[in-house]
């Protein structure tokens, strides 16, 4: 082959070589792209520590809850109004607002909860100046009914109890009878989020910054304290898991969260979009459910993540 005969062949070697490039940074691009689109699972509140699958016990299972997985009702506190979502179809049906019933067109209505034993949310309402209450209603609606004192509302898993917080006490309330103790905290400190264990065996409340966890007896009673993280960690709004009896923390800086075990010990961390107030397992203990501070209620779990809803202050499933 002459000398002008190969440098003619030059450029389409350039070129193929090119095109070659082109099709490999492509295809690079793609990988990360389809990636980036998924949850990251290393960093869900669901891992283990080097575990991928975010749920080691449904490792495997089909992307996406299908229809009836999710819990059929998210209630949400949005615009002042508490208000029932259907997972399914995505209506809402108002439950309580301000200005409606027994409410004040001042009060502020907060803090819901759910009792999956009788399909009935507790949640907090106070109008300026008076005590904070709180209520229940059915999550199809129905007739309202005030309960107890206090705000933040707790019910238990059997639905027996009730714990809220009344002037930084937690108050505890046998649904049966409407009997109630107070456990009151030592000097200026207050409780704050009270959450049940998954047997009701325990109530985790927030004190001062720190989490402490007291054992409920047959009566009632809470038993000694016992702090599983000091106030130096800056964890808040806690959540109990009920498929293992983890405890899950948020923290603001980096924004995300920590698994804990019930001594405290740190089994996991987990990584979120921004910081967030509040989160709630479902029932199953498999899907997570976190309100971010700019308001969008998000979930993750069996291998999937989405948004529930926006412009919301509280929410409960």
């Amino acid at each position: 082959m002459s000398a002008r005969r190969r440098r003619s062949r030059r450029p389409e070697l350039l070129i193929a070589a090119a095109l070659l490039l082109s099709a490999v940074v492509f295809g690079l691009g793609v990988a990360l792209g389809a990636r980036s689109t998924g949850t990251n699972t290393a960093n869900t509140p669901n891992s283990s520590p080097g575990t991928a699958a975010p749920n080691p016990t449904t490792a495997g299972a089909r992307p996406d809850p299908a229809p009836g997985e999710m819990p059929p009702t998210v209630v949400v506190v949005s615009a002042g109004r508490l208000s029932a979502i259907d997972t399914a179809s995505g209506t809402r049906t108002q439950l309580a607002a301000p200005g409606v019933g027994p409410f004040a067109a001042t009060a502020t209505i907060s803090s819901p909860t759910i009792d999956a034993t009788s399909a009935v949310v507790y949640f907090s309402a106070q109008a300026a100046n008076t005590t904070p209450s709180v209520w229940r209603v059915g999550t199809v609606g129905g007739p309202v009914v005030r309960v107890a004192p206090g705000l933040e509302p707790a019910v238990s898993p059997d639905g027996r109890w009730l714990a809220s917080v009344v002037d930084g006490a937690v108050v505890l309330t046998d649904l049966t009878d409407e009997s109630a103790t107070t456990r009151s905290p030592t000097g200026n400190q207050r409780f704050a989020k009270p959450v049940w264990s998954p047997e009701g065996d325990a109530l985790l409340v927030e004190l001062g910054g720190s989490l402490v966890v007291f054992p409920r007896s047959a009566d009632g009673s809470l038993g000694t304290a016992t702090t599983i993280a000091t106030a130096d960690r800056m964890l808040h709004s806690p959540s109990w898991r009920s498929s293992d009896g983890a405890i899950v923390a948020l923290r603001d800086t980096p924004p995300g969260g920590v698994v804990l075990d019930q001594t405290g010990a740190e089994a996991a961390v987990f990584a979120l979009e921004t910081t967030a107030s509040a989160s709630d397992y479902d029932a199953s203990g498999e899907l997570f459910g976190y309100l971010l501070t700019t308001g969008t209620l998000r979930w993750q779990g069996r291998n999937a993540s989405g948004q529930l809803a926006a412009a919301v202050d509280g929410f409960a499933w």
